[in-house]
């Protein structure tokens, strides 16, 4: 679904399920080599769940929603969606130090 106002501009793209859940889901495994291989396009649905082993995140199912992006944009949603996190937020100087960490070598990706 896609939504965009001629007089402002605004764009939106909103990914929804069309149908039941297969009985068996699909791993899809990128390696990004190189950086023009970040600006491959992507569809994630919103019961998908994303792992990058490399830089130790993984986000469950659920999280960021349902889109239709390319792996750059969705690394950027990621991080977005990470400094926003309440984790990031807590009392914790050792827990914010580890997200800053984290955010940090996911940063480091897009230099690929």
């Amino acid at each position: 679904m896609a939504f965009m106002c001629k007089k402002c501009g605004y764009k939106s793209n909103e990914v929804k399920g069309g149908g039941a859940i297969p009985d068996k889901g699909k791993k899809v495994t990128l390696k990004a080599t190189r950086h023009e291989d970040l600006s491959r396009d992507v569809l994630k649905s919103e019961t998908s769940s994303i792992a990058i082993p490399e830089v130790e995140v993984e986000m469950q199912e659920g999280t960021l929603g349902g889109k239709f992006t390319t792996i750059e944009g969705l690394l950027h949603n990621i991080v977005d969606d990470l400094k926003k996190s309440s984790f990031q937020m807590g009392d914790s100087t050792e827990r914010r130090e580890k997200m800053a960490e984290v955010v940090d070598r996911l940063n480091l990706v897009e230099r690929v």
